[in-house]
């Protein structure tokens, strides 16, 4: 839910209209920057992948890296069907895995403190 109010509040700050320079599959609605799609599916992604990460199993990496390659298909195709361009994919990913990480930063030191003051 953060990493979507994120968006849309990124989308309202640019206000970047979407691409012309190819014509899309599709007509779609909204603003370009930045690429919705790919930042939600990043922050599904990494979300999964520092769950995981965590558990004490086996082939962790590969499962990790097989988590990561979703969102990167999703943003190839948002660029493949011409309603974004590459920059508006790439903040998307980013903004996306650091939505993700700064929330993990933040329950592990609330963790902390609830741990401590118990």
């Amino acid at each position: 839910i953060g990493s979507s109010v994120l968006n849309e509040v990124m989308k309202i700050i640019v206000q970047r209209p979407r691409p012309t320079l190819v014509s899309m599959v599709y007509e779609p609605r909204g603003l370009s920057f930045p690429s919705g799609h790919s930042q939600s599916t990043m922050a599904f992604a990494v979300g999964l992948a520092v769950v995981y990460w965590r558990l004490r199993g086996g082939r962790r990496r590969q499962v990790v890296l097989a988590f990561l390659a979703l969102p990167f298909v999703v943003g190839f195709t948002r660029i493949y069907l011409g309603v974004h361009y590459p920059s508006d994919v790439l903040s998307g990913w980013c903004l996306g895995a650091a939505w993700v990480m700064l929330m993990d930063v933040w329950y592990e030191r609330v963790d902390v403190r609830l741990t401590r003051s118990a």
